[in-house]
């Protein structure tokens, strides 16, 4: 490990590297696992009632046979896990449910268990007409109680949203948590893999925006930027979570050696700690800044729950408060997260994990193919992506070879790994042979007279 800056003593630059690296040490067999989230969607138009999603947290104790996790300050259910450790939650609110699938060996072991899970939790929802749908925006956000879980996190992170206030250029959507929904897939890799995975990843991203996009916005005032798929980046990115623009996205600059990354994670953001039972946040502050400060201004929710001001002394051990939005995050587990997918439709709800699975496996012939694409241009062509303006840099033609192309080599290496993950790829090549995604699918269907509650039922 090269020292970075001498003013980082080497007692500080070992903790943060052994916190980001020594994970990977120990990875040796492959696994994927996989985090998804859903809306839960009243098709009566109403707001979802926290009744009824603790009705169904009571279900899944006593007919699939979870067990309460967490509660919360109400004594509330907020999360069940069963004996195969899948945990199913909340996500920030009550208004989104994610499955967090324990890792597998290969994609139809952690996708057969989601299924039995959603077909049961799926049957129950429809006695109060309510469902879940496959979209990255909650179709129903703007009805919804966006407040967030009564978790001291939670109520933490909200407050820490609300500084968006005291700066330009980011939007008012401050609990956007509470209705942005993704597929998350994790990787473990080999320590000696990851710039080379990192890399390939930042250079595949933009294929991966053109077929999975699916957070386009159904309230009328939005809809006049029907050319935008993905507004989930615009979500993320125009929070205090973008305060700095090196905490989300792509990669700016191509990694060579661990030590890259290390680098790279010293300007990624530091914005709260833990002191005793309390949480403070503060404007985001460097990872390499916040260690070199002698203290941070911050501030906590009293038990008045009002907010106050604080001072804090950074610690070694704040290290394990750390959190960056990178479309790509290496992971406590030893894995890498893949996070800048949005949800897909229920019933193709493994199409992002299976791609990239098999992506990584076949990345040096996939990396050739992609290889005109420099650096520079990878966040133009991801905007490209998202905002229906690609055609500006491909001719169409070109882009659809070079899509079957990168399909075909995923699905290959998924063939030789014979476990029958390449049908999670079939809808894919309709995809790809339409030129279209989830996200454009939706609004062509909206534009075409579809009512909303077709689109949430055409999504499941």
């Amino acid at each position: 490990m090269d020292s970075t800056k001498n003013n980082l003593n080497k007692t500080i630059e070992s903790t943060i590297y052994n916190h980001l690296f020594e994970p990977f040490s120990e990875t040796k067999n492959q696994y994927i696992g996989v985090e998804l989230e859903f809306p839960i969607v009243n098709l009566e138009k109403g707001p979802c009632q926290p009744q009824v999603v603790q009705h169904l947290m009571k279900f899944l104790i006593e007919r699939l046979f979870f067990r309460v996790n967490e509660t919360d300050k109400n004594q509330l259910i907020i999360s069940v896990v069963n004996i195969y450790k899948d945990i199913i939650s909340f996500e920030y609110s009550f208004n989104t449910l994610e499955f967090s699938l324990q890792r597998g060996h290969n994609i139809n072991e952690v996708a057969t268990r989601f299924y039995l899970y959603t077909e049961q939790i799926q049957d129950f929802l429809s006695n109060y007409n309510y469902t879940l749908t496959g979209l990255g925006i909650h179709p129903g956000f703007e009805k919804n109680n966006q407040k967030p879980l009564s978790t001291d996190y939670y109520e933490m992170l909200q407050a820490f949203f609300g500084l968006a206030a005291n700066h330009k250029g980011f939007h008012h959507f401050t609990n956007f948590c509470s209705f942005v929904c993704s597929a998350q897939t994790h990787i473990n890799i080999e320590l000696e893999q990851l710039p080379k995975v990192l890399n390939f990843l930042n250079q595949i991203n933009w294929i991966a925006a053109l077929i999975f996009s699916n957070s386009a916005m159904f309230v009328p005032d939005l809809q006049r930027y029907s050319n935008v798929l993905c507004w989930r980046d615009f979500l993320w990115n125009k929070s205090m979570l973008g305060f700095h623009p090196c905490n989300y996205g792509l990669y700016g600059e191509s990694l060579e050696t661990i030590d890259d990354i290390y680098k790279a994670y010293l300007r990624r953001s530091m914005f709260y700690v833990k002191r005793k039972s309390s949480f403070i946040f503060f404007e985001p502050v460097s990872l390499e800044d916040f260690f070199l400060s002698e203290s941070i201004a911050g501030f906590f929710i009293n038990s008045e729950n009002t907010i106050e001001k604080i001072k804090i002394h950074p610690q070694l051990e704040d290290i394990s408060f750390f959190r960056s939005y990178k479309y790509f995050e290496l992971t406590r587990n030893g894995t890498i997260e893949i996070r800048s997918e949005c949800q897909q439709p229920i019933k193709e709800a493994f199409t992002p994990a299976t791609f990239y699975l098999g992506a990584i496996g076949s990345m040096d012939a996939i990396a050739e193919l992609l290889s005109k694409y420099k650096e520079n241009k990878l966040s133009v062509l991801r905007e490209a992506a998202i905002t229906q303006g690609i055609f500006n840099f491909i001719e169409k033609n070109d882009l659809q070879a070079l899509l079957f192309n990168v399909l075909n080599l995923t699905e290959e290496y998924l063939v030789h790994r014979g476990y029958n993950e390449e049908q999670f790829l079939i809808p894919l090549y309709k995809r790809i042979e339409n030129l279209t995604c989830p996200a454009k699918d939706n609004i062509n269907l909206l534009k075409n007279g579809y009512s909303i509650e077709e689109i949430i039922k055409y999504n499941q």
